[in-house]
């Protein structure tokens, strides 16, 4: 899998970061660890962070997939969740993931940030 995660307990924050060629397998994988983390530490903020991506494979079927997934088993996630900000440096990139947001219907905004910078900003709630 080409991901790994860290968690922060002192800015209950969870960090997912991608890494190289990232395939929608990669993110369901991710989505399955982000699920067991959740139930764990339901108040955590999150950030996806897609900056070290070369290239990301999500076909249509891995999208309804990741879809189907987050609707299901992580409705509970979807419901409390305090805040997320996904990070993506390219384009394509940023449409695949907004495509899979809209196709979600998330009930809270989720911020779209370019640098790990304008993670500080956002964690400090600017």
């Amino acid at each position: 899998m080409n991901f790994r995660y860290a968690i922060d307990p002192d800015l209950q924050l969870l960090t997912i970061t991608f890494s190289g060629d990232v395939t929608g397998k990669d993110v369901i994988g991710a989505l399955s660890v982000v699920n067991e983390i959740t139930r764990l530490h339901p108040a955590f903020r999150q950030v996806w962070d897609g900056l070290e991506i070369v290239s990301l494979d999500v076909e249509y079927a891995d999208m309804t997939h990741i879809v189907g997934y987050i609707k299901t088993e992580l409705a509970h996630m979807l419901a409390n969740l305090p805040t997320v900000a996904v990070l993506v440096r390219r384009q394509i990139d940023h449409l695949i993931v907004k495509t899979i947001l809209t196709m979600i219907g998330s009930p809270k905004p989720i911020s779209m940030l370019a640098t790990r910078e304008a993670v500080s900003g956002w964690l400090a709630g600017g």
